[in-house]
Formats: structure tokens, sequence, C-alpha cells
């Protein structure tokens, strides 16, 4: 009816979600992971794999350009991730991290950007109308 019906991949998922979340912003204090928030983990219905989406409000924003050195880092400690997780969760195994750039925030920004230039145009557009008359 009106309830979403979760699988277990599903569920993990987001258990896996939430605490790759904490972990990133409380566990580990590196630079290139100022910022950075998880959008969405998938995992794989053998649970061997998790695709983790992340996203950068610093990339987002304009104040870096590239993600390649959020995605190295994340890289970096996801064996650490692993191990922690596998301390915390009641599984029996923790999947297998991979990290990818998750854009819908940067493009949201983007979108934003685009609108309230194509209302400021509008906005002078009537202003010039109105000055003539």
């Amino acid at each position: 009816m009106g309830f979403k019906e979760y699988n277990r991949t599903d569920r993990i998922g987001e258990q896996l979600k939430r605490e790759l979340s904490e972990l990133i912003a409380r566990e580990f204090e590196d630079p290139a992971l100022f910022g950075v928030t998880v959008a969405e983990v998938r995992v794989t219905t053998d649970l061997k794999y998790a695709k983790v989406y992340v996203s950068s409000l610093n990339l987002a924003a304009g104040i870096d350009t590239d993600f390649t050195p959020v995605l190295e880092t994340l890289h970096e400690y996801g064996g650490r991730m692993r191990s922690i997780l596998g301390k915390r969760l009641r599984l029996r195994t923790i999947p297998e991290f991979r990290f990818y750039e998750d854009t819908a925030m940067a493009h949201g920004v983007e979108m934003t950007s685009l609108i309230d230039e194509v209302v400021a145009e509008d906005q002078a557009r009537h202003q010039d109308d109105s000055n003539e008359s």
C-alpha cells in the first residue's frame, strides 16, 4: 500500500550509509574529506561489494574543482573503515567499498545558479520595460 518494502541489501545499504557518514565526519580528520557526505550506498546481493556515492560540499560550492583527491583518500581509508565497521555492526562480512562521485549536489547548485541568473535577467527586463513607459 503506502509502505515501501525494503530487502536486506537496501537495509544494509542504509545502515552502511549512516555509519560511513559518521566515520568520515568524526573518525577521519583528513583535510581531503572535509565537507564530504555519503549520498547513497548500493550493496550487491552477495554482500561482497558496496558502491558508495559521495559528494563534496566544497566541490558543489566551487571551492574545490577536482574530486580525485577525495576518492583517492577514501580508497586509502577503505580497509580501515571496513575494520571499524566490522567491530560495530552485526554482519558476517563487511562489503568491500568502491567509492564514486555523486554529482547530484553539484548539479543542484548549478541549476540554482542558472535559475537565479534567469530571474535576475527577467527582473532587469521588467524594470527596463517600466522605465520606458
